[in-house]
């Protein structure tokens, strides 16, 4: 894979010079909620006590992304607006926005990473086009509600290389009421105000772009399906992140993910989590090819007397799974013989 190349510019050297600054490391987390496009649920474990700080998370982890616009409170105006929905304002209503976010926080920290965002992130670029539409829509009478954005997931030529991507590669700005036919991997956000929410699956190639803007801030495509090594076989989202992770010299990427502090360990956490879904996703997608056994709940409902609305599909998840039951009895097996 091609390193992840930074333009040769002068936003981008006070950029890089951030990663260097003790304040604003300790703080790196924050001002990354400040730009990231899309919302983390789970629950964070917190523990206390004087060791090295760490980023636990327990139970499912899902990356959601809102509206194009916030929905109405209950006085008739809308919300504050969060997350991706702040890129469809100007430049300083933006800056406005995310200093409300962390008062007390750096403005020459968050001056600075919006500037790199608005000249060279295609997703907030995209975003920015919209609020022009939207805008002339309304000045020409009409609600502009039809508007949508396609977060594209790019492939083909793309899916080899990790090269900067267009606008037009990752997403396209269309009319229609959603219910347009895409491609399933493809996300479309709808300009109109309601609390639907779209949930970023960990397969999608924009999931890093999306979430860690500060170590993405070119945008940019990251794993996907049709990527493949040089021998020809293909890339699992494991060795992609094997990859990313290794430190590199003279790379800009690398030094900057490995001085992220708190925002590396997120990010190497969320990776695990989404090699680990993906992993499931296809085991229980592909148990006749793995000839894993599948078992019919109503022969088991009859077994245990249960009620036919528990009725549906298991999935017997294989020794091979790190971590599962089975892999767990079958070390014990093993540690068991040896000791004999």
């Amino acid at each position: 894979m091609d390193p992840y190349v930074f333009p040769d510019s002068l936003e981008m050297q006070p950029f890089k010079d951030l990663f260097k600054e003790r304040n604003f490391i300790e703080h790196i987390r924050q001002y990354n909620a400040q730009f990231n496009f899309t919302s983390i649920g789970t629950n964070e474990v917190r523990h206390s006590g004087s060791g090295p700080k760490t980023y636990c998370i327990q139970g499912q982890l899902t990356h959601n992304i809102g509206p194009l616009q916030p929905s109405l409170n209950r006085s008739g105006n809308l919300r504050q607006p969060s997350f991706a929905q702040i890129y469809m304002h100007t430049s300083e209503e933006q800056r406005h926005n995310r200093r409300n976010m962390f008062p007390a926080f750096s403005s020459r920290y968050t001056a600075t990473i919006q500037r790199v965002m608005d000249l060279h992130n295609p997703l907030a670029r995209t975003y920015a086009t919209a609020k022009e539409r939207l805008r002339r829509a309304e000045a020409d009478g009409t609600s502009g509600g039809n508007l949508q954005i396609v977060l594209k997931a790019v492939g083909g030529a793309q899916a080899r290389t990790h090269n900067l991507p267009t606008v037009a590669q990752l997403a396209v700005i269309m009319e229609g009421d959603g219910s347009e036919p895409t491609e399933g991997r493809h996300v479309v956000l709808q300009s109109l105000s309601s609390n639907r929410f779209t949930t970023i699956r960990e397969t999608n190639p924009l999931h890093d772009a999306l979430q860690f803007p500060l170590l993405f801030p070119m945008g940019g495509s990251g794993w996907e399906y049709t990527m493949t090594k040089t021998d020809g076989k293909s890339l699992s989202l494991r060795a992609f992140f094997n990859y990313w992770l290794q430190e590199r010299d003279g790379d800009d990427f690398s030094d900057m993910l490995h001085r992220s502090s708190m925002l590396f360990k997120m990010y190497t956490t969320v990776g695990f989590v989404r090699v680990e879904t993906n992993r499931l996703r296809y085991i229980s997608q592909n148990g006749d090819k793995l000839r894993f056994d599948l078992y019919a709940s109503v022969k088991e409902a009859a077994e245990i007397r249960s009620g036919l609305h528990n009725v549906g599909i298991k999935s017997i998840v294989p020794s091979s799974f790190t971590g599962g039951k089975r892999y767990m009895k079958k070390c014990y097996f093993n540690a068991m013989a040896i000791v004999r």
